[in-house]
């Protein structure tokens, strides 16, 4: 299959080239920082570039895993938020749309979290990128992810998993919230998913993709540093974002794999073992 990755120099859009690259044709845009020669650059505000490298490669499938994802930033700036969060994914819509290819989109579970009580401009721009995808395509996919968590090539980002990592490589447990409670997802699960949707060329469907269990950071945290000697420091930081868990209904009616907690820990201590093997290969 041919594949198009927007945003592959990402945190997530890293995993997924990696993981996906052997089994498919696949090319990778990134905006600022090009972690791999075969990527290409991409601008995701600008409409010019996106119908370029879309016509250019002409893909059966896109993968859209670029955002602006920093909560803190996305409140102080509105306008950057919208044109990468929301104008980008409109555009890449309208040219998926001109050659006929699949549009896979990444959006979050936190869209479910939105309330009168609780919403952030990023769960905002994201359900509205949603609504954007269903009211204009046909073939299209929306996968939504909780915390991802698991080895990336891009190691760069400051994400919880990268922290886990500089934790375990600094030999000592950092400050992890108790408060926030949430079912993880393993990042390699997303690209186990795609695999299979592409195959069965499943459409039209949007997808939570996490564990059946709950929990905190500063649970998984305790459960993976265990295997390295560490322990973790609970921090109540009061998050008061309401437990919004899903049952997994969607990933047993399509026949997609699901995860116990338990197996997505024993594969990131595998995978924090072994952090070396992310780092090339792309």
């Amino acid at each position: 299959m041919k594949i198009l990755l927007i945003g592959a120099s990402s945190y997530l859009g890293a995993r997924l080239y990696f993981d996906l690259k052997n089994n498919h044709q696949i090319i990778g845009t990134y905006f600022k920082t090009k972690l791999s020669d075969n990527f290409a650059q991409l601008d995701t505000t600008n409409e010019e570039d996106i119908k370029e490298t879309i016509s250019s490669v002409n893909p059966e499938v896109i993968i859209h895993a670029a955002n602006y994802s920093n909560v803190r930033s996305c409140e102080k700036d509105l306008q950057m938020t919208k044109l990468v969060n929301e104008k980008a994914t409109e555009i890449i819509v309208n040219h998926s749309k001109k050659i006929n290819c699949q549009l896979i989109y990444i959006s979050t579970y936190g869209v479910k979290d939105i309330s009168e009580k609780y919403s952030n401009i990023y769960t905002l721009s994201k359900l509205k990128s949603e609504t954007i995808i269903k009211n204009s395509l046909r073939n299209y996919l929306i996968l939504q992810p909780r915390l991802i968590i698991g080895m990336s090539p891009n190691i760069l980002n400051d994400r919880f998993s990268n922290r886990l990592l500089n934790n375990i490589n600094e030999k000592k447990g950092g400050e992890y919230d108790t408060s926030w409670r949430f079912q993880p997802t393993y990042i390699g699960h997303i690209s186990e998913v795609l695999e299979l949707v592409i195959s069965k060329k499943i459409n039209q469907q949007t997808i939570p993709i996490m564990t059946k269990e709950i929990k905190s950071k500063f649970e998984l945290a305790k459960d993976i540093f265990s295997s390295f000697g560490i322990e973790p420091i609970p921090i109540d930081q009061h998050n008061q974002l309401p437990l919004v868990a899903d049952d997994l209904s969607t990933l047993k009616r399509l026949n997609l794999p699901i995860y116990s907690y338990q197996e997505i820990i024993e594969k990131l201590i595998k995978e924090y073992k072994n952090a070396n093997y992310f780092q090339s290969g792309l």
